[in-house]
């Protein structure tokens, strides 16, 4: 496991032209972000898709988070083969593993984001897939691409540029935010969708394309530049709260602090009411009240949530059941993914 800070970093490990695509994603995100933090595994080309993502592979992508014991808080994985990529198949089956390999990360309490290069997508016929219908909540797909890059490999997605833009900003905030993220420049000159440029690509065809959940590149009109299109996961709203990656990304650095918090207080020994086997109400109080300021000190400052309230069950007995319960309640911050302005003239005023 190599960790690179710039771009330097990368030319240092003799990664450039003659890999290109995987110096094209990290070129890209130096980019985007100069001072990206990254660890990078690199995975024999003869690996497929859906082992790099198999949480029972030791060699692959869940080496990688075991080696870096929680630091990683999202995965990005490209995917180039030795083998020629005729459809979306490898990465449709890498989805479902990827959703696996979160689950198992999880558990193991490192949990991570994962983003997945589509490769290999088509943006016509059985390709255009509905992400949101996948059961994936913990992973996004990335279609989008260089137009300049897919002339060469029109299977290939920019993963690399989503990489920069997620690794610079905060949890709460969405990649596609026009104001904060032009991505116009480098290799992102013009985009593309499965080697089409997106100028060649109909209105109804973008369209069906954001409802259906990946990740790709678009204008917006009157705004000059490029931008991602959205933040969804491949899950949708109905199935889950979690239903973009700054959703997913915050709620993942609550749990951190919560774990941060609470896991020194172990195997505490603590003084209850020998008649109820009750905490002492000051306790619950206080315990409440550190638990909260944990998370408010780190997020509701900086305008990560909303708010935050913990409760902590006061009438829970200690000595039958020393299993401690907490209840953390979060108001995230919202997205305006759509704004509708209303226009019209009036007689007067």
């Amino acid at each position: 496991v190599y960790r690179l800070r710039s771009l330097k970093d990368v030319l240092d490990l003799k990664i450039d032209d003659g890999e290109a695509l995987v110096y094209e994603h990290l070129k890209e995100a130096y980019r985007i972000n100069p001072s990206a933090d990254i660890r990078l595994l690199l995975v024999d080309k003869s690996t497929s898709y859906v082992d790099m993502v198999d949480p029972a592979e030791a060699d692959n992508a869940a080496k990688l988070l075991l080696s870096q014991e929680g630091d990683i808080k999202m995965l990005f994985v490209s995917y180039n083969p030795t083998t020629t990529i005729s459809d979306f198949l490898d990465t449709k089956n890498a989805i479902t593993k990827a959703q696996s390999l979160y689950d198992s990360e999880a558990v193991a309490k490192r949990d991570v984001h994962i983003f997945l290069e589509g490769k290999g997508f088509n943006i016509t016929g059985a390709e255009a897939t509905d992400f949101k219908g996948l059961n994936a909540a913990n992973v996004s797909v990335v279609t989008g691409q260089a137009y300049s890059v897919a002339q060469t490999d029109a299977t290939y997605a920019a993963i690399g540029t989503v990489m920069g833009v997620y690794s610079k900003i905060p949890v709460n905030q969405s990649g596609a935010w026009v104001e904060r993220n032009n991505l116009l420049g480098g290799s992102l000159t013009e985009a593309a969708i499965g080697g089409v440029s997106i100028s060649a690509i109909s209105d109804g065809a973008m369209a069906t394309m954001d409802e259906y959940g990946s990740i790709f590149f678009k204008r917006q009109i009157p705004v000059s530049g490029l931008y991602m299109n959205g933040a969804d996961v491949c899950d949708n709203k109905g199935n889950t709260d979690y239903y973009t990656v700054e959703l997913n990304r915050t709620i993942n650095k609550i749990i951190t602090i919560m774990r941060l918090t609470i896991t020194p207080s172990l195997s505490e020994p603590m003084k209850v009411d020998p008649e109820t086997g009750f905490l002492p109400p000051e306790k619950v109080l206080d315990d409440q009240a550190s638990l909260e300021k944990a998370v408010k000190d780190s997020m509701l400052v900086v305008d990560e949530i909303s708010g935050i309230q913990v409760r902590l069950n006061p009438f829970q007995n200690m000595i039958e059941n020393p299993n401690r319960i907490i209840q953390y309640k979060v108001v995230p911050t919202s997205t305006g993914e759509e704004i509708t302005a209303e226009v019209g003239f009036a007689a007067s005023l």
